[in-house]
Formats: C-alpha cells, structure tokens, sequence
C-alpha cells in the first residue's frame, strides 16, 4: 500500500507542479471573466469623453439639453422633431451610412408633451435610435441615460417635487438567476476534470513505454500497484481542480448573495461522482496507453472514448428540458454517463427519487471495479509489450490470459 501511495502522490506533484496545469486551472475562470468584463457598458466618465457626432430630434429643448450635457465633448446636432420628415430622415441616414454621423437620437413629443402637436407625430414611437453600430457602448448607453430622463421628466410634469421625482426614479435591484447555468457547468465541470485527467493518464503511460522507464518501475512494483498508483493520482488531481472550481465559484455566489442556494449534498456528490468517473475513464486511458506504441496508435481507441465522454453533453440540453424524464433517468443509471448526468439532475429538481441517485451509485461501483480489473489485465501485459498495435482479439487474449 505504501508503494501505492508513493506513486499516487509522484504523479499528483509531477502534474501539478507543471505550467500547463495551472494555466489550465486559470483558464477556465479567466475566460467567464474576460467575457464579463467585454460585455457592452459605458461610464459616466466614458460618455463624458465620448467624441462621436450625434443628431438630437426633439420636440423637448430641456430633455435634449440633458442628453447634451453627459456628452460634453460630442458634436452634437439638435433638430427640432416635428420637421423631421421623410426626407431628412433620409438625409440622416446617408450620412450615417457615410460615416460623418454616427447616432440619430429620436425624442418623440409623446415621451412628455410640452406643446400641442399633429397627431401622426405624437403616435411616433417614444425614443429611436439610429446607428450602422447598434450593439456598440455608445447606443445602449444613450437608451439607458434617455429613457432615465424621459421618466423623470413625465414625473416632473405631473408636479412632483424634485425630491419625489429622484425617489420614484430611483430603480430597485434586480436579481436574474438562470435555473439552467448551474446544473450545465456541473456537467461541464465533470467532463472537465475527467478529460484532463484521462488524456493526462494516457500520455504519461505512452511517455513510459517509449523510453523504456516502465521496465524499470516495474523492477521495484507490481503492475497492479503501478497502474492503482496512477489512477489514484489522476483522482487527487481532479479533485484538486474541482476543490479550486467548487470554492471560487461558492465564494462567488456567496458574494453575489446567492448562498443560500448552494446544496451541500449536490457539492458532495460532484466530488464523489468526479472521483468515480476518474477511476472509470482513467483505467480506459490507462490501457488505451499501455496498448499503443505511441500518441498515433492511441487515436484509434480514443475516438470511442470520446463519443462515451462526450454523450451527455450532447443529450444535455433533453435532460435540462425534462429532468425525471426516461431519457434523463437512463443516463443517469448508465454507468459511464451517470457521473456527468446525476449531479445535473439532482441540481435540476427536487424530485428526483432517492432510490435512483443510490441505484446509480452502486451500479457506478460495481462497473468501475470490473473496468479496473479488465484494464489491469490490459496494463500488465501492453506495458512491455512492443510492436504493431494489437487487436480486439489480441486485447482480449491479453485479458484472458494476464
């Protein structure tokens, strides 16, 4: 057992001491919060630089005034709304497929009437705007700051007094919670962890047959403890990664004030089904290196690998649409998609029975251990075994006869 342990925690240091480990780790996070941070939004002091030319159309001098003032540095063009026909819409928009303008911002009278007008102009939609870039900053900045200044100027025309006006205005939080990301990033996090360790497993194993230093190792250990050595550091491995994904991302919800919906038993059981699915695939990596000569001859037995890993991704979107579902409830009894589809369903309802989330635990532990010993059977002989790459039948003269 000592010999075992001393293997698990070579392979645990060997992988995640290395740079691509933990620029892995990083990247994931890194790239939720670049996409985050690239989202369209404008400050204050971003619109007070802002140098684009603006057309303002307004039957209200007062509101145009306003928008006038958060753009300070603009070039800013007012027109007074109701001559704005047809024709020098048109006359807007060349110029705006030209280039010269960049923004038209429409104020219909209708938003706040201060003066009587022609009906066909007071029924013309409140606020427009018009631009060849509109899923820029500047567009969706010059919506929101309007239509803030349009509210507060209907309230001020009903003879509120500033004070009311700024507490009516004022806009409560507003919290989106999507019931669909957490139970997809489960899914997410379980293929993550299991690849990563898999393909990690599969090279480490090729790397030692190809230069000979299998043959030594195994001078000094069984095949057996070799191989439970490195399935037990690839599952060290992946429970670091979901120690670090798992606490970053309760950190975060605890911060964002969504604690209370962390459920500590979907947490444990994301641990316990990553572990299971590690020592699952991680034995089929582990023979899958042991038959192969090098990385060529394993893309042969990695392209089923991959369509049994990936499977769930594919029936994810079926799963998050009817949970207790038959198609739902099979994978999540299936032993190789169970690990990717249990913790999904349990974070998706709250019904699922207890018996199934048990009923697929043992049936996980009952296939791991005989994919264990099958893969070990694979292991003890490919590890010496040289030349061209064996067979089904060959693997299976190998299993019987190991």
């Amino acid at each position: 057992m000592s010999k075992i342990r001393i293997i698990a925690w070579r392979e645990l240091l060997a992988i995640v001491r290395t740079k691509a480990f933990i620029i892995g780790l990083l990247m994931a996070p890194a790239f939720i919060v670049v996409g985050v941070l690239m989202a369209p939004s404008v400050s204050e002091d971003e619109l007070a630089e802002a140098t684009e030319t603006i057309v303002i159309a307004s039957a209200d001098s007062d509101i145009a005034d306003r928008v006038r003032a958060q753009l300070p540095l603009a070039t800013i063009e007012f027109v007074d709304y109701p001559t704005l026909d047809t024709e020098r819409r048109q006359a807007l928009d060349a110029r705006l497929v030209a280039g010269s303008l960049d923004l038209v911002l429409e104020i219909a009278p209708s938003v706040a009437p201060t003066r009587e007008v022609e009906p066909a102009i007071a029924a013309a939609p409140a606020i427009a705007l018009r631009t060849t870039t509109p899923t820029s900053s500047l567009p969706l900045a010059l919506k929101r700051i309007t239509r803030d200044l349009v509210q507060r100027a209907r309230l001020t025309a009903t003879g509120l007094t500033p004070g009311q006006v700024e507490q009516l205005s004022t806009k409560p939080t507003v919290s989106i919670v999507d019931p669909t990301v957490t139970p997809f990033l489960t899914m997410l996090l379980v293929f993550m962890t299991v690849l990563s360790g898999g393909t990690q497993l599969l090279n480490a194993t090729i790397e030692e047959k190809q230069q000979r230093i299998a043959e030594v190792l195994l001078g000094s250990v069984s095949p057996e403890q070799l191989m439970a050595g490195k399935l037990l550091g690839a599952v060290s491995v992946a429970l670091t990664m979901v120690a670090v994904y798992l606490t970053g991302g309760i950190a975060y919800a605890s911060w964002a004030g969504y604690g209370e919906l962390v459920d500590p038993i979907i947490v444990a059981t994301i641990f316990v089904q990553v572990a299971i699915a590690t020592l699952m695939f991680g034995a089929l990596f582990v023979a899958c290196g042991a038959a192969s000569n090098d990385a060529k001859d394993a893309q042969a037995y990695l392209t089923p690998l991959m369509m049994l890993l990936t499977a769930p991704l594919f029936a994810g979107s079926a799963i998050m649409t009817s949970p207790n579902g038959p198609l739902a409830i099979a994978l999540s009894l299936f032993p190789l998609s169970a690990p990717s589809v249990m913790p999904m369903r349990m974070s998706l309802s709250n019904s699922v029975p207890m018996w199934q989330p048990a009923l697929s635990l043992i049936s996980e532990l009952m296939f791991t251990a005989a994919l264990v010993w099958l893969a070990g059977r694979i292991f003890r002989v490919g590890l010496l075994a040289q030349g061209k790459r064996p067979s089904l039948r060959e693997l299976w003269r190998w299993i019987r006869r190991a």
